[in-house]
């Protein structure tokens, strides 16, 4: 067996995620998990189909198992994010992860990640957050001064700069798990379609804006299927102007003292949110109101979903707590027969188990997801994380 691993969103799964998977069967991989985010993804907002349809549509286009990547850790920063992704894939007894980057070129990779360490280590980093800058921009000041501006090419793309903490992570995880990066090809992050590829940003914007037609071109088409069916029963996507309420509504409870005790909050920051947002009616007219310089729209905006969600600091571990499986087939299963002889972490695929066995993580799916079934079209029931069955897929 030579297990391949992949740490995902699939926001939704398109004719990009396909062309990896594909990819690294060509190398050589023999069994292929994923580690997905659920129903919330990193940029801190819903995401546009279910985890199940999205799940599903992965192991229908190429992949043997996806777990889910808690709510917690899927709406983390970009180092947290990818230590809980890695650690979930090191209990799976991943051999390989592969991830793909703008630069493609893991050993340029490397040696910005060196760079970077070196920067976060240095005094003048103090500084320059000092001075009203967010991490990363005080980080790439850091390294322009120390080291010109060789690297900085490499820090400004999204994908790199996500490769950079899945090597960091994986560095520190003590595995022997190696990590492969492919330059991704086609449509970059929040770009136009080029060629066969679309990002996940402009395919969710014409779902939303056009309709799922519009988009029909650039996913696979078990995948454009499954959202069809989701679409049909009112399952998806997730209404925008849904969410924008609920937001509203939890500012409208919220104060000074309960702001202080979500993650993401501290700095003076509660006294912010509470002045900027007194007059915005939606989202992103908060997110807006509230960022700057130094607090990036990201970072609000996975602030507010933790409001939201009544995500408190220090309330989870900084590694999943179990292995929630969501989708697989045949080999799927010998990946967990593999990954229960590790002994490393509780896999169950029975959602009511983990409840019961006193997961906070799990505890917090529940209310996540409810609130999820909201923001649909044709709201959900609550409970779906009980009723919903894992899929389990016959190869062709």
């Amino acid at each position: 067996m030579k297990l391949g691993g992949v740490i995902a969103e699939y926001n939704p799964f398109h004719l990009g995620h396909e062309w990896q998977l594909r990819q690294m069967r060509e190398a050589g991989v023999t069994h292929l998990a994923v580690v997905m985010s659920g129903n919330y993804v990193q940029r801190g907002e819903p995401a546009i189909y279910s985890k199940w349809v999205r799940a599903r549509a992965a192991v229908e286009s190429g992949a043997d198992l996806v777990v889910e990547l808690p709510t917690p850790h899927a709406m983390a920063p970009a180092a947290d994010f990818a230590r809980a992704g890695v650690a979930a894939l090191a209990r799976l007894g991943v051999d390989e992860l592969w991830f793909g980057s703008e630069c493609g070129d893991l050993e340029a990779l490397k040696e910005t990640l060196e760079l970077c360490i070196f920067a976060e280590q240095n005094e003048a980093l103090q500084q320059t957050l000092a001075e009203g800058n967010g991490f990363p921009k005080a980080r790439e000041l850091v390294l322009q001064k120390l080291f010109g501006d060789d690297r900085l090419d490499i820090l400004r793309g999204p994908n790199n700069l996500l490769g950079l903490e899945y090597l960091r992570a994986a560095q520190s995880s003590g595995t022997r798990m190696m990590c492969k990066t492919h330059t991704r090809q086609g449509a970059q992050h929040d770009g136009s379609p080029e060629g066969d590829f679309a990002s996940a940003s402009w395919i969710r914007e014409q779902i939303r804006t056009n309709g799922l037609d519009a988009a029909k071109a650039y996913l696979p088409v078990r995948a454009y299927r499954l959202d069809h069916a989701e679409e049909l029963s009112g399952s998806g996507p997730t209404d925008a102007k849904k969410l924008d309420l609920l937001l509203l509504g939890a500012l409208s409870q919220t104060d000074e003292e309960t702001l202080l005790s979500i993650a993401g909050v501290g700095e003076g920051l509660e006294n912010r949110i509470l002045k900027e947002t007194a007059t915005c009616q939606t989202l992103e007219e908060c997110v807006t109101a509230i960022s700057s310089r130094r607090y990036t729209k990201a970072r609000i905006r996975r602030i507010l979903m933790n409001l939201l969600l009544g995500i408190r600091a220090g309330e989870y571990p900084k590694t999943p707590q179990y292995l929630r499986i969501l989708a697989m087939n045949e080999r799927g299963m010998e990946i967990l027969r593999h990954a229960k002889s590790l002994d490393t972490m509780p896999v169950l695929p029975k959602f009511a188990d983990l409840v019961k066995k006193g997961y906070s993580e799990a505890k917090l799916e529940v209310r996540a997801t409810d609130l999820y079934g909201i923001m649909q079209p044709s709201p959900q029931p609550r409970g779906r994380e009980f009723t919903e069955q894992v899929a389990v897929l016959h190869r062709d």
